[in-house]
């Protein structure tokens, strides 16, 4: 199962809901204008694994093209899609700030440490493209908290003072393309018919 639902939230922005056979994550622009990926989890967040893990295949192909476009103009250093045509070099590109001395893209894999938090605690998202298949992965963040009441899954995108800026340009354009996904007639593609779901052992990190 890959499906895709869209809603409107109370401040009046497209929200989408993505479900997998692995669950379910949202993706949702908010009344601060800046943009969050969360996994939809049930429970104390104290006792549920380190992280979430789903899997975005050509099952639903114009929902992995628009992964695809996203993956591509991050791991390619081009994250204006040809907007402008500032070209940023591998140099700049991987090495963004001194203040940020986790890589954006190490060996083809996206890591982005949420923006809400300092770098060392901060909540963990991971894009890798492997065997023709996006795995999406949540890492929760590592707060100094016993409570654990600000212990969090969710991932912040901002759009003014992102660490990783000018790359959160790329996620919004993906959220823009989710707006324009047709919800109410979708079309089969070849790519989908010749889909063989993987078999597959999912392994979570546990605290």
């Amino acid at each position: 199962m890959l499906e895709i639902e869209k809603n409107i939230n109370t401040h009046g922005y497209e929200y989408f809901t993505i479900e997998t056979d692995d669950g379910k994550f949202q993706i949702s622009f908010e009344n601060n204008l800046d943009l969050y990926w969360r996994p939809l989890t049930d429970g104390c967040i104290l006792d549920l694994p380190t992280t979430q893990t789903y899997y975005i295949t050509k099952e639903n192909y114009e929902l992995y093209q628009i992964f695809y476009k996203l993956y591509k103009r991050i791991t390619m250093g081009n994250p204006f899609d040809g907007v402008s045509e500032l070209n940023y070099n591998n140099q700049i590109y991987y090495t963004l700030s001194p203040y940020n001395p986790q890589k954006l893209v190490e060996n083809n894999k996206i890591c982005w440490y949420s923006d809400d938090f300092i770098y060392e605690n901060a909540s963990l998202l991971t894009i890798e493209f492997t065997d023709d298949e996006f795995v999406i992965t949540f890492q929760k963040s590592k707060l100094p908290y016993d409570d654990g009441l600000l212990m969090t899954y969710s991932i912040r995108f901002r759009n003014s003072g992102s660490r990783y800026h000018p790359f959160n340009i790329p996620f919004m354009q993906m959220y823009n393309e989710l707006k324009e996904y047709n919800y109410e007639y979708h079309q089969i593609s070849i790519e989908e018919l010749l889909y063989e779901p993987k078999k597959r052992t999912l392994t979570k990190k546990i605290n």
